[in-house]
């Protein structure tokens, strides 16, 4: 982690074009910088609890390998579900500050949540958190967005991203013996505690929660009297979601044909961004082959991709 990164072999295509316009490189877990969709820094300059913004000062409350560093800034998420909403803020330009939490924080119980800006004046209430499932809404009105892609389509598309997309990676993640521990250990495990005790339970916990999700779908168990988990069919199905969206964004931009990103573009980039980065050392690659593969079919090269 020099701080520095080039991938001269990197094309842009059809699968997630919009993903890799935008692909920027992530120094994990040392980095204080990475580049956002719209070509800015998620970089601050103030300690991770200030606000810059007069009309909006918020904080985006992470999962814990969000680990400020100093007072340089805050790395972008290694969680999908976390980066997906760093990222639709960005796009939208809303100024936040992202904090390292755990899901015992959230009111909902998991991450991401939002603390908005208190409001001004001596008898002003604290403002309730926003839940990742209010997020959208509350963006949208923050943003003032009136032609957004419909909710309805927006839902279908994004379910092949929640379902099949989501149950492979944490397959690929969690239960893939040897990406769990050179990615999933180092992001998760190792910065809570150096205690091998305290690692083993962490480790237990982390792959039971992403068994006990994918179970959820019975399709993807093998024949038998006792649930396995049938990897093949994680992948496939994985696959078969990614040569989907490939369809669904064909020659446009980006997805459904808009004019500009949204969230449906940060919900792939979210997935995509942490597939495609060699700074993340996966050491079983057949998804991030996979979509590497589809993103080098038919594109135009992308001679050097650097960070300062």
């Amino acid at each position: 982690m020099n701080g520095s990164y080039t991938d001269t072999g990197l094309r842009q295509a059809r699968v997630i074009r919009s993903t890799t316009q935008y692909h920027a490189v992530c120094f994990w877990p040392d980095a204080t910088i990475r580049r956002a969709p719209d070509g800015g820094n998620f970089n601050r300059q103030e300690p991770f609890f200030l606000a810059t913004s007069s009309t909006s000062n918020l904080s985006v409350v992470l999962a814990m390998d969000d680990a400020v560093k100093g007072s340089t800034g805050v790395e972008a998420s290694c969680n999908p579900s976390c980066l997906k909403w760093q990222t639709y803020l960005k796009l939208l330009k809303i100024p936040f500050v992202s904090v390292a939490s755990s899901n015992h924080a959230s009111p909902s119980g998991s991450l991401p949540f939002l603390l908005p800006a208190p409001s001004k004046g001596p008898a002003s209430q604290p403002p309730s958190p926003v839940t990742a499932n209010k997020l959208l809404r509350w963006s949208k009105g923050e943003a003032k967005i009136t032609d957004e892609v419909s909710d309805v389509r927006l839902e279908a598309y994004e379910a092949l991203l929640d379902g099949p997309i989501r149950k492979a990676w944490l397959f690929h993640l969690y239960l893939c013996h040897p990406n769990f521990s050179s990615v999933a250990a180092p992001c998760y495990i190792q910065p809570s505690s150096s205690n091998p005790l305290v690692g083993a339970a962490l480790s237990y916990e982390l792959r039971s929660a992403a068994t006990a999700e994918i179970l959820k779908s019975s399709s993807l168990t093998a024949a038998g009297p006792f649930k396995v988990l049938d990897a093949e069919s994680l992948y496939v199905q994985a696959e078969d979601a990614l040569s989907a969206l490939s369809t669904l964004l064909g020659t446009h931009e980006w997805f459904f044909d808009a004019k500009q990103p949204g969230l449906m573009d940060a919900s792939v980039f979210s997935y995509t961004h942490l597939l495609l980065d060699d700074a993340l050392e996966w050491s079983d690659k057949r998804l991030n082959d996979d979509l590497r593969n589809r993103v080098c079919e038919e594109s135009a090269p992308i001679s050097d991709l650097r960070m300062p």
